[in-house]
């Protein structure tokens, strides 16, 4: 199963201080402790609208249950403490799990660091069942992709009842392109674009997820 985590960078700093720290202390951190099978952080560059609450879009392949019981004594105060530096998170960030399904291009493998993409968040407004919608968003996403050249498109189905509360999306399009929309694209019926996203990709390496998993 594949967790995603929304965060939001601490009040009074930067987008960019924000990943610089993340990138640099907070994921080693969380490489040490969680025996993840891949591990993505995609930065915000930009979004439309401006002010999604969010500047982070994780993507964390793993047993979430024994993730979470892993959080727990000495080991939650180091993540509490780190996570007080330049997240803004009490407790703990908000995320949910997700299906991961291939739209179009080649399977999924290792994207070096700063591998540009386009996300879409959006919802289901047509009140049709999960799978019409899922299959409906994929139609699209794959019409984007032709249209920007995407080398590739996935479609993160929301599982049900998993959604954030401050953002309650039910699917989220990425494309791994680097063509810049100079307008946020009209949608099908039934689908609603919450937020577009210009995210920079930083993905930890298998190689560095073996080496670092159980250094203290």
């Amino acid at each position: 199963m594949k967790v995603v985590t929304l965060i939001q960078r601490k009040p009074g700093t930067t987008r960019a201080a924000f990943k610089d720290y993340y990138e640099k202390n907070h994921a080693p951190l969380g490489t040490r402790y969680f025996p993840f099978d891949k591990y993505v952080r995609n930065h915000l560059d930009s979004s439309e609208p401006a002010d999604v609450p969010f500047d982070v879009y994780m993507e964390a392949f793993l047993d979430r249950t024994k993730a979470l019981g892993l959080l727990n004594g000495d080991i939650a105060k180091i993540f509490d403490e780190d996570e007080a530096r330049f997240m803004n998170a009490p407790p703990r960030p908000e995320g949910f799990d997700a299906e991961e399904r291939l739209v179009s291009g080649p399977p999924r493998g290792i994207d070096p660091r700063g591998t540009p993409k386009t996300a879409f968040f959006v919802s289901n407004i047509g009140g049709t069942e999960p799978k019409v919608f899922f299959d409906a968003v994929a139609k699209w996403g794959k019409q984007l992709g032709e249209e920007t050249n995407a080398v590739r498109v996935m479609l993160d189905e929301v599982i049900p009842g998993h959604q954030v509360s401050f953002f309650r999306s039910d699917a989220v399009l990425v494309l791994w392109t680097g063509h810049t929309f100079t307008a946020t694209p009209k949608a099908p019926a039934g689908i609603q674009i919450d937020a577009m996203l210009a995210l920079d990709s930083q993905e930890t390496t298998p190689e560095e997820l073996k080496a670092n998993f159980g250094k203290r």
